[in-house]
């Protein structure tokens, strides 16, 4: 009796757990495939200029971060439950998608597919040349996913290894310059082995494993520049810069309104024949912008956050 009352708590806590994971799913999920419609609508609706060796015909990067938000939610679901949470799974994963899919790109054909395969399918099945057609038209956004969920876990275990260190207080600070110097140097030679021995060049287009490096390569070494420069001040470092912690606050409303922003600089400018002084003139505007976007956030909200505490 003992026993299987053990095992009915057991299955309706993992229900209970399962649940859960599948509402936050639909929490995060939802807005980004609202939005990525709403953008497909818009940009068909007004002929805004696209390119589709970008992201497809009708795909586009909010479809990519709903996916891989809604993998991440599974992911974290599946860990929790059946991993030791002692060891780096996260990058483990992400090396392993890394190789899979790179194999693929390399020696399966994908990239070529990708570059220069059809955008239609011919097949007597009315319903699987539908899918088939879907599928290769919007190709670079839907083999993508695998691409930027490999970044996403190779962040998430970076972060843990270089940001959030598990030791004392008072070593943190050195042991995260040490280990965003580790990292950045390592992504480097990671993306120079990967390029110039074995000749496989960066892809924006397939997000494949030498564009992922490269983009790790690139963040840690800017992160490892700015914790060297605010270190080098004589303070330590105990939290990140303001403007980072309110750009990572409002991710999501900060990623909306630039794509906004965006869209009405290629509008508003002919961007393809501009100088580079108003090139550089249009991008400094528009990150100006999106950064007093993110301060004048944070700033509302705290502010709200203190009248609720008072109230």
């Amino acid at each position: 009796a003992g026993w299987s009352s053990s095992s009915s708590s057991t299955a309706s806590n993992n229900n209970m757990s399962t649940m859960k994971s599948m509402k936050k799913a639909v929490i995060k999920c939802a807005p980004l495939l609202l939005l990525g419609i709403i953008r497909l609508i818009t940009i068909k609706g007004v002929e805004y200029q696209e390119h589709v060796s970008e992201y497809g015909v009708h795909w586009n990067f909010f479809f990519t971060l709903c996916c891989v938000e809604g993998s991440m939610v599974a992911w974290k679901h599946i860990k929790g439950r059946h991993f030791s949470l002692t060891l780096p799974w996260d990058g483990m994963l992400a090396c392993l998608l890394m190789m899979v899919y790179q194999l693929y790109l390399s020696i399966g054909g994908g990239q070529d597919f990708i570059e220069n395969g059809p955008r239609q399918c011919s097949s007597d099945d009315s319903n699987w040349l539908s899918l088939c057609s879907a599928f290769v038209a919007n190709r670079e956004g839907i083999l993508g996913i695998i691409g930027y969920l490999s970044l996403r876990l190779l962040s998430e275990s970076m972060a843990r290894y270089c940001i959030w260190p598990k030791v004392d207080a008072s070593t943190i600070t050195e042991l995260r310059q040490w280990r965003l110097l580790i990292a950045s140097v390592a992504f480097w030679a990671a993306h120079f082995f990967l390029t110039s021995v074995l000749g496989v060049s960066n892809s924006r287009r397939s997000t494949n494993v030498p564009f992922i490096l490269w983009s790790m390569a690139q963040n840690t070494s800017v992160l490892c520049l700015i914790h060297f420069a605010m270190t080098s001040m004589g303070e330590p470092v105990q939290s990140a810069p303001r403007i980072f912690m309110s750009t990572n606050r409002f991710g999501l409303q900060v990623f909306f309104v630039s794509n906004i922003l965006t869209g009405l600089a290629n509008l508003l400018v002919d961007t393809i024949h501009s100088s580079n002084e108003k090139a550089m003139l249009v991008l400094s505007v528009y990150l100006m912008a999106v950064c007093a976007l993110s301060q004048l956030l944070d700033k509302i909200f705290d502010k709200k956050r203190v009248a609720d505490k008072k109230d």
